[in-house]
């Protein structure tokens, strides 16, 4: 699922309509075109089957497509937590820098 919604963000398969912002939310997220909410809707269902990197696959998908759902992004990164002791060193690169490009917030404070 993971390599399926990372080539189809990559090749620009998504269908999403302009931004429209979400109050309360680090960033605007769009609204889910067919193929993002697909993908979405399986993630959710499989997130406790992922590895570390499927869920960091997963998050790069998801921002290529301009969309950040924090609940999505939540349930990725606990599964990440879960599993931490099963991390390799590409592993802990990969998510790192996909982390790094999604520019999430340090912190509690950063969420309000």
């Amino acid at each position: 699922l993971t390599v399926l919604a990372l080539a189809l963000a990559t090749h620009g398969v998504h269908a999403l309509p302009a931004a429209v912002p979400v109050p309360g939310e680090v960033s605007a997220m769009r609204e889910l075109g067919p193929a993002a909410a697909f993908v979405r809707a399986e993630a959710m269902r499989q997130m406790q089957e992922f590895n570390p990197s499927c869920c960091a696959s997963l998050l790069e998908a998801f921002r290529r497509w301009g969309v950040y759902d924090r609940q999505l992004v939540d349930m990725a990164l606990e599964r990440i937590w879960d599993d931490f002791d099963a991390i390799q060193s590409r592993d802990a690169v990969e998510l790192i820098a996909v982390l790094a490009r999604l520019g999430l917030g340090r912190g509690p404070s950063s969420l309000a």
